[in-house]
């Protein structure tokens, strides 16, 4: 009994642990809506749909040369059309019901090829893996990834040759591909590798059956209709084009890490970034079982010749899995390609009896080993750091993740009918976009629908500097028309994998200019010029009517407001909600605390700009630190090392050189020979006296002054800013 027992405990442990694996995945995929291009393909789809999918214009960005190309214009009026009818919500039920069939159309492959239920189970588990960093973005390329998966179902996984219904309904497959995505090219590649690979097995075979002959006319048939049918789409034969025109009309793909980078299997992956360690050790095990999967197949065509077309390695399927793998190692947004390979694996396995008998038996526990220990590598090695961000249990029954998106600046453009040309970094392009165009458009988004030159100037002002020879960072502003400026982020060492800077305060000093609205991680800024005129009356009575304090002239004053409407200032995100507390902490009676309080009080107002108030907060608090442990050896108490960074920063800040060094000093003598972060906020001192006044400024705003734990915990104790459900 107990060994019958044993000998079937296997198989359900394959299940549930793949199961398991698979509840994570779906569980991602219906998380807050987190993908920045969901906003982009609902927008353009709202365009599509009230204008035809021939745009005269790009409706989101003011620096686009023309409209965007139509490569999937049926998927985004498809997301539109469900946002407008069933919500946010009803995108995120679209999108788990959408990778749910996804994982079981794979499921059902690899039971076909394999035969067994276990191998479909763990194959699917791994292919989760491989697949989940994008499964778990609602963009169009899930419809890619469904459709490459129903052309294998009906034309390449049987031996036998695919019936003309199926050549038919693969035509019409391959046609309304065309309309919904631009990978839609793929399927043509992977049908001609699959035509290429039965024609070179005639050419070597001794004998080539009639149905072998069949077979291949039958694909060549539905590659041909395909062809013609993709041709139905807004673009015609233009549409073929769309790949390789991207890599020479818009700006380099590098931008987007996570789409195009190569997998390189000499280099372990970058943390934060994909391929994830456990994707990465994957395609390597994929590679190997491969290679082992043709040997044992060619050896068994060896043995059998004459029974190539029943057992030994489908042709077929040995070009697709070839051809898939190149594909996925040229690019990490193919990763999914991996379950082709797997096919094959599961194709060969099967055809040499590896899931029978004794074999079975012993497969059957290496696959339950290997499926429990996935779940596990899932959550710690695997994608799930990367996907989970906004699965929380006080988040998840929110539409979308507004903070990620800075929604206080972004509700405070929408509601003051801000008008004209926005600067934005590329992250917040998508959001932007669909809820302030077209009265107020973008300068970069996900679309990459812009020169290169409009990428370049970008960068630059990321770094607060000019993009041409002799160019100054204002210049640059000007010579592009930009009438507000949205800056982002917090004066912290960005996360290993993602070096993003910050841009909250390279207008702080510029002439010309003037903020309209602070939040903790958020700044926008107007250009001081005619042509704003409207715009600065629009955001007087906005704030008027807010009751909040605000000079047309001098513009957002952050400490009046704190002062005046504290309430406002905590609703919008640049007081946290126990200021108060905070306040009457750091006035305590009772010293012990004190310093926590001041610390948090005083990294506040760095990072909003208060620089006078900062440096008042810091010198006490370093003077309370060496008048309570003079000498003391066991270094400096906690929070010191922070007051004396903030000290430095904030002085170079007020353009107070010579006491910006005098605090360098300072700071050099309590910091370790290790910390970087000293010692680039003390050669910053002692390098700005010696710049031009651009310079200066230049490099003044770009500085960090926290590690990011403590950026990070800057930002907490926030209230989030709302998700509106609708942007009319």
């Amino acid at each position: 009994m107990v060994g019958r027992v044993a000998g079937m405990l296997p198989a359900p442990l394959v299940h549930a642990a793949a199961l398991a694996t698979v509840a994570l995945l779906l569980v991602s995929a219906g998380q807050p809506i987190f993908t920045d291009d969901t906003w982009w393909h609902l927008a353009m789809g709202e365009a599509y749909l009230t204008q035809g999918p021939w745009l005269s214009s790009d409706p989101m960005l003011h620096t686009a040369t023309g409209p965007a190309a139509p490569a999937a214009w049926l998927s985004d009026v498809t997301f539109y059309g469900v946002e407008r009818a069933l919500g946010f919500q009803g995108l995120r039920l679209l999108h788990v019901m959408l990778v749910a069939g996804i994982l079981g159309l794979a499921w059902s492959l690899l039971r076909r090829s394999g035969g067994s239920r276990a191998f479909a189970s763990l194959a699917v588990a791994l292919f989760s893996v491989l697949s989940a960093y994008r499964l778990f973005q609602l963009r169009p390329h899930l419809l890619s990834v469904l459709a490459g998966l129903l052309l294998v179902r009906l034309l390449i996984v049987d031996r036998d040759p695919p019936s003309w219904s199926r050549v038919a309904a693969s035509a019409v497959l391959l046609g309304l591909w065309a309309n919904l995505h631009g990978g839609f090219l793929l399927g043509f590649v992977l049908l001609a590798a699959a035509v290429a690979g039965l024609l070179l097995d005639g050419i070597l075979a001794a004998e080539w059956g009639q149905r072998d002959r069949l077979r291949v006319r039958r694909i060549a048939w539905a590659l041909a209709l395909g062809l013609l049918a993709s041709l139905a789409n807004p673009s015609g034969a233009g549409q073929h084009l769309l790949y390789f025109a991207a890599g020479s009309a818009t700006p380099e793909l590098a931008v987007v890490a996570d789409e195009w980078a190569i997998v390189n299997l000499f280099q372990l992956p970058v943390p934060n970034l994909p391929p994830s360690p456990l994707a990465w050790a994957v395609v390597w095990s994929l590679l190997l079982l491969t290679l082992m999967s043709v040997f044992l197949g060619l050896r068994a065509r060896a043995r059998a010749p004459d029974a190539h077309s029943a057992a030994g390695i489908d042709p077929a399927l040995l070009a697709l899995a070839a051809v898939s793998l190149l594909a996925l190692l040229s690019a990490i947004r193919l990763l999914w390609l991996g379950i082709v390979p797997l096919l094959l694996i599961g194709h060969v396995a099967r055809a040499q009896g590896l899931f029978e008998g004794r074999p079975a038996r012993v497969f059957s526990w290496a696959a339950a080993a290997t499926a429990v220990a996935l779940v596990p590598g899932f959550i710690a090695l695997g994608p799930w750091p990367m996907i989970s961000r906004a699965i929380h249990p006080s988040w998840y029954a929110r539409p979308y993740a507004a903070a990620k998106y800075h929604a206080h600046a972004v509700w405070f453009l929408r509601d003051a009918e801000v008008e004209g040309r926005l600067f934005n970094d590329y992250s917040d392009g998508n959001f932007l976009g669909y809820w302030l165009a077209p009265r107020l458009k973008a300068f970069v988004n996900g679309s990459l629908n812009v020169p290169r030159e409009v990428m370049d100037a970008r960068y630059a002002i990321v770094r607060r500097e000019g993009s041409r020879p002799g160019e100054s960072f204002g210049a640059l502003l000007d010579r592009h028309q930009i009438d507000a400026f949205f800056g982002t982020g917090v004066p912290a060492v960005p996360r290993p994998g993602r070096p993003v800077l910050h841009t909250t305060l390279h207008l702080e000093a510029e002439p010309g200019w003037i903020l309209v609205f602070r939040s903790m991680e958020s700044a926008v800024y107007l250009r001081s010029a005619e042509r704003n005129r409207s715009n600065l009356q629009r955001i007087t009575g906005y704030y008027a009517r807010q009751g909040v304090p605000f000079d047309p002239e001098l513009g957002f004053d952050a400490e009046r407001v704190i002062r005046e409407a504290s309430d406002w200032a905590v609703t919008h995100g640049l007081l946290p909600v126990d200021y108060r507390h905070l306040r009457r902490q750091a006035r305590a009676l009772d010293p012990s605390r004190r310093p926590a309080a001041r610390d948090r009080l005083a990294s506040l107002y760095a990072v909003i700009g208060l620089h006078e108030r900062t440096t008042a907060v810091d010198r006490k608090s370093l003077l309370s630190a060496a008048n309570t442990r003079p000498g003391s050896a066991a270094g400096p108490e906690p929070g010191t090392l922070l007051a004396a960074r903030r000290l430095v920063w904030s002085l170079l800040h007020l353009a107070r050189f010579d006491e910006s060094l005098e605090a360098a000093e300072r700071l050099e003598a309590l910091a370790s020979r290790e910390d970087g972060l000293s010692a680039l906020l003390v050669d910053a001192a002692r390098r700005v006296p010696a710049l031009s006044e651009e310079e200066a400024a230049t490099l003044v705003a770009v500085l960090p002054v926290f590690s990011q734990p403590q950026g990070m915990r800057v930002l907490a104790g926030f209230q989030e800013p709302v998700a509106r459900e609708r942007r009319q």
